[in-house]
C-alpha cells in the first residue's frame, strides 16, 4: 500500500539529516525502499496521466517540507535539509517552524486552512466538492511554487516578464513592440509604457518592481502617481513580486488616476490563468446528464 503524502514527509526528513543534497529522483528511490513499495505499487498511477503515484506524493512531500520552512533548494529539482534542523533541538525546530508558519504569504494560509477543512468535513462533501477543493489545494501550491521562483529572477527578466503576461492578456499589442515600449525609459518612476490595445489608442505607464520580501508603502505610489502626472497620463499598473501596505492601496484607490496595484499573490495567479510559466500536465471534465436531451415538453 502506498503511503499518503504526509506519512513520507519524516522519514524524507530524516533520510536528509546528513545535510547532503538529493535530487528528487534520489529522494523517490529512498520513498520506494523505506515504505518497501512492490513492482506493483511502483507500477500505479495517477487517475488520467502515465505518473507514478508513489512518485506524485512524494513529490507533493518534497514540496510541503520545502514550504514548511524545513528544507531548502540548492539548484533545479535538488534539496537539502536546512542547516539550522541539522544541529538544533526539536524545541529549536518548533519554534522555527511557527515563525516560518507566521511569515507564511496568504496563498499558502489559504491553502492550508484549505487543506485542514478538508481533514475535518471530507466524509461531509460531495465528490463534486472535494475534487474542487483538491483542485485548490493543487492550485495554491503551484502559486506559491511560482512566486519563489518569480523572486528569483533578476529584475530586467522579472521586467520581460511583465510584458509577456501583458501581451497574453490582450495588452500592448505584439510581443516585440511591448518589449520596446518598457524598461526604456526608466525615468520619474516609470519603467515603461504600454499600448492598452493593439491599435494604441490609449497608453498604460507601467512599474514592474522584483522584491523577495520588501513590503511596498505609499511614498513608492506616490512617486509613481507623480510620474503619471508628470506625463499627463491616465492610467497606470505597479506590478511587484511581494505586497502593497494597506495605506498604498488606499492611496491608489482614492487619487483621480487610475492606478491598479498587483502584488506577488495576484502577478502568479495571472500567469496561471494565462498560462504563462506554467504547463498543463491534465485536464478533468465534470459530466452530468443533459436533461434537454432526455426530457422532451
Amino acid at each position: 500500500m502506498i503511503p499518503g503524502y504526509r506519512e513520507m514527509m519524516d522519514p524524507i526528513k530524516s533520510f536528509l539529516q546528513d545535510g547532503k543534497t538529493r535530487n528528487r529522483d534520489e529522494i523517490r528511490e529512498f520513498v520506494a525502499q523505506y515504505f518497501k513499495l512492490t513492482p506493483y505499487d511502483m507500477s500505479l498511477t495517477v487517475p488520467s496521466r502515465p505518473e507514478a503515484l508513489y512518485s506524485n506524493r512524494a513529490d507533493f512531500a518534497i514540496h510541503y517540507l520545502y514550504r514548511e520552512g524545513y528544507t531548502e533548494r540548492t539548484g533545479r529539482g535538488q534539496y537539502r535539509i536546512k542547516q539550522a534542523s541539522q544541529t538544533n533541538s526539536h524545541t529549536t525546530q518548533v519554534n522555527e517552524q511557527k515563525q516560518f508558519q507566521s511569515m507564511k504569504p496568504s496563498i499558502v494560509q489559504k491553502s492550508d486552512q484549505l487543506a485542514q477543512s478538508n481533514k475535518q468535513t471530507t466524509t461531509e462533501l460531495t465528490p463534486t466538492e472535494e475534487i474542487g477543493r483538491a483542485f485548490e489545494i493543487v492550485h495554491n501550491a503551484l502559486a506559491f511554487e511560482l512566486l519563489e521562483f518569480v523572486k528569483k529572477m533578476s529584475p530586467s527578466d522579472f521586467e520581460n516578464l511583465v510584458v509577456d503576461l501583458l501581451v497574453k492578456m490582450g495588452y500592448g499589442g505584439n510581443l516585440i513592440d511591448a518589449k520596446k515600449m518598457l524598461g526604456k525609459s526608466g525615468d520619474e518612476g516609470v519603467d515603461g509604457v504600454i499600448k492598452e490595445d493593439h491599435l494604441g489608442l490609449d497608453l498604460i505607464y507601467v512599474q514592474a518592481k522584483r522584491y523577495q520580501d520588501t513590503t511596498i508603502g505609499r511614498p513608492s505610489i506616490q512617486q509613481f502617481a507623480g510620474a503619471l502626472i508628470g506625463k499627463k497620463a491616465h492610467k497606470g499598473v505597479f506590478i511587484a513580486s511581494s505586497t502593497f501596505t494597506k495605506d498604498a492601496k488606499e492611496y491608489a484607490a482614492s487619487i483621480e488616476n487610475k492606478i491598479v496595484l498587483i502584488d506577488g499573490e495576484q502577478l502568479v495567479n495571472l500567469m496561471i490563468d494565462f498560462d504563462l510559466g506554467v504547463t498543463v500536465i491534465s485536464n478533468y471534465q465534470i459530466k452530468k446528464v443533459d436533461l434537454d436531451y432526455f426530457v422532451k415538453d
